[in-house]
């Protein structure tokens, strides 16, 4: 009773917020895809050149801690590049407090993405969907940003 009510606030909180992000502007939203993108290629590359330590190995045996921190570098480079071609992206904060904040964002979506494996083990599911053959369904693609979003809203981006 109790995952049927928490997914159904998960998702419906997460694209709530990527409304508010949408109104904001676009370049809100850019930001957010871009840290979610260097989040997930980052934890890859650097967890498989370095991972040896696991993260949460009954919910995804895969990610590792070295992949995790990967990840975060790689959002803070980002959104360090992002924030020197848009710096108004930042606004109402200052340029580095947003790199700052890009590591909440960076572990917000690390979290979104276990929270949805931990949702699909849950359900004895591979994929959320086949909506996008070969990359799950929709929450697969979007398990990430259903946290950022909130997040960037609670710290006042938009």
């Amino acid at each position: 009773m109790v995952y049927p009510i928490a997914v159904s606030f998960y998702v419906g909180s997460g694209f709530n917020a990527l409304l508010d992000a949408r109104i904001a502007g676009l370049d809100k939203v850019l930001l957010a895809l871009f840290i979610v993108w260097a989040t997930d290629s980052g934890a890859y590359l650097a967890g498989r050149r370095f991972g040896t330590r696991k993260l949460a190995p009954t919910i995804s045996p895969n990610k590792t801690i070295e992949g995790a921190l990967g990840g975060i570098l790689s959002a803070m480079l980002v959104t360090s590049i992002f924030v020197f071609f848009d710096a108004a992206v930042a606004a109402p904060h200052s340029q580095w407090l947003l790199v700052i904040y890009s590591i909440f964002f960076s572990l917000a979506g690390q979290f979104g993405d276990l929270v949805e494996s931990a949702i699909k083990r849950h359900y004895g599911v591979k994929d959320s969907g086949k909506f996008i053959p070969g990359h799950g369904g929709v929450l697969d693609r979007f398990d990430s940003l259903l946290f950022v979003f909130p997040l960037m809203r609670v710290l006042g981006l938009f």
